[in-house]
């Protein structure tokens, strides 16, 4: 099908918009998503720090589980959240926040190191903790090494 001459930057231009209108909508990730705001599960996650650091341990869940709800995938409020369950002695619940907070950052090595301690000290597994605290171990060593790189990019 071919287009009148005066059309196709009418065609150009409604597929720019749709393409605009797209971006919010599919994010990085390219898989359709609902609006997540960010900061305010950010605010969550302070709120709950807040909350520790007066000795409110209740609270704190609760403002963590707030910012795993308004942002899926906010990685340090699992991290956190697991941090309480594992000191509440709710290991398994633990240890799938930890699991999740690596599903969305596995260059984070904090969640390994916990998940090795919790082996090591919970089940007595040697050869996990092992496994885990090596993995923390190369994920470490990958973030020294790109920060090498950039250093030495930079002088150039």
């Amino acid at each position: 099908m071919k287009l009148h001459k005066e059309f196709r930057p009418l065609v150009g231009l409604w597929l720019l918009i749709c393409l605009l209108a797209a971006v919010p909508i599919t994010g990085c990730g390219g898989a359709a998503s609902p609006k997540v705001d960010r900061q305010k599960a950010e605010q969550y996650v302070q709120r709950g720090e807040d909350y520790l650091m007066e000795g409110n341990k209740k609270k704190a869940l609760a403002a963590y589980n707030k910012a795993i709800e308004i942002d899926p995938d906010c990685q340090k409020a699992f991290v956190r959240r697991g941090l309480l369950y594992d000191e509440a002695g709710r290991t398994e619940q633990a240890m799938r926040d930890f699991a999740k907070a690596i599903e969305i950052d596995p260059d984070d090595s904090y969640p390994y190191e916990q998940r090795a301690r919790i082996y090591r000290d919970v089940y007595h597994d040697t050869a996990k903790a092992e496994a885990e605290s090596d993995r923390a171990f190369q994920v470490r060593q990958q973030r020294r090494d790109e920060i090498q790189t950039m250093n030495r990019d930079r002088k150039r």
